[in-house]
């Protein structure tokens, strides 16, 4: 079983991490949770309403945003179609490019990233698809923010740059899931830690409370 009685809570205006070797069931559980995989026991309850057949498209109305490793972008379309690619806005049968373009625009402003929006996703290199995804999570409203080895393709001052935004996303509320093996990363940024070994929970302890070698442990 990729898992098998995981438990997992994830509270408004905290980042929470989630650690475990390959094979863990790492992004099976964000799959889960972000509704790419059905469930196939348990209970999924979300703001203190049971969620049932959740679907991406259905987890992303209602505030669930990730961003996954392998990123799941068109490399034909512009940084702005992919922003939008299956949430258009449009009106009779017409797109609405003008106010997609100022969506946009004011999305890569406030989020500081060096982008252009009307450049193929094809020809950028990873660390700017990898912004790209970002951008393309937090363009409507977020309640859960699922980040996926975010950094792996970022440069230091990009890494930087995406801590702020995480800790201005805390500041007003946002959950945040935060996966990573980069342990200086999970002790700078998280309240608490989930630990998964083979498909299983070993447990969940604040942050504050460990070192990291009994994480490692």
């Amino acid at each position: 079983k990729a898992l098998s009685d995981v438990n997992l809570d994830v509270r408004e205006a905290e980042i929470h991490a989630i650690v475990g070797e390959n094979g863990a069931g790492k992004s099976t559980l964000i799959n889960v949770i972000s509704g790419t995989f059905p469930q196939d026991g348990g209970t999924y309850t979300f703001c203190g309403r049971e969620l049932t057949n959740l679907d991406p498209y259905k987890a992303r109305k209602i505030g669930i945003s990730p961003v996954f490793q392998e990123f799941s972008l068109a490399p034909d379309l512009t940084i702005e179609e992919n922003l939008f690619l299956g949430r258009e806005v449009a009106s009779g049968g017409v797109l609405n490019k003008k106010q997609m373009r100022a969506k946009v625009a004011e999305v890569l402003d406030a989020l500081g990233f060096d982008l252009d929006a009307k450049a193929l996703v094809g020809s950028l290199p990873r660390a700017q698809q990898q912004m790209t995804e970002i951008a393309k999570a937090l363009l409507h409203d977020v309640r859960v923010l699922i980040l996926d080895e975010p950094t792996a393709s970022l440069s230091e001052r990009e890494t930087e740059r995406l801590f702020e935004i995480i800790t201005a996303l805390k500041s007003k509320g946002v959950g945040i899931i935060y996966v990573s093996h980069r342990m200086a990363e999970i002790k700078r940024l998280a309240d608490r830690v989930t630990v998964l070994r083979d498909g299983r929970l070993v447990g969940t302890v604040d942050a504050e409370m460990v070192s990291e070698e009994k994480l490692v442990e």
